[in-house]
């Protein structure tokens, strides 16, 4: 009786990592088909899952860049290389871009 328990347990420890190999498998390959797309630019599928973003003021790379939705700010930023003198303060690192926008990064007053 024992050993069937321990032969379960192990079985249940198999199904349970099989699966979490099949999800793993799974989000890559979305993951990947979006990047393909996103990289043709052609596909009409493609504008559902790219948004553009302009960035201007106090970043080096000014200029529009292609994301996917949900991308937030400071990953944008990472691409336009914020400047020394931008004021972080009034930047929300952390909101999520999820359409076509434009932002604006303000530089430090000198006071």
């Amino acid at each position: 009786m024992h050993e069937k328990k321990i032969l379960f347990r192990e079985w249940m420890i198999v199904v349970a990592c099989l699966g979490l190999v099949a999800s793993l498998f799974i989000i890559s390959s979305i993951h990947r088909e979006r990047e393909e797309l996103i990289l043709a630019g052609q596909s009409s599928r493609c504008k559902e899952l790219i948004i553009h973003v302009r960035v201007e003021g106090a970043v080096a790379c000014p200029g529009e860049y292609t994301f996917v939705p949900g991308i937030t700010v400071k990953e944008i930023l990472q691409k336009a290389k914020l400047l020394a003198c931008a004021d972080k303060k009034k930047i929300n690192l952390k909101k999520k871009i999820f359409k076509d926008s434009s932002i604006c990064i303000p530089e430090k007053l000198d006071s």
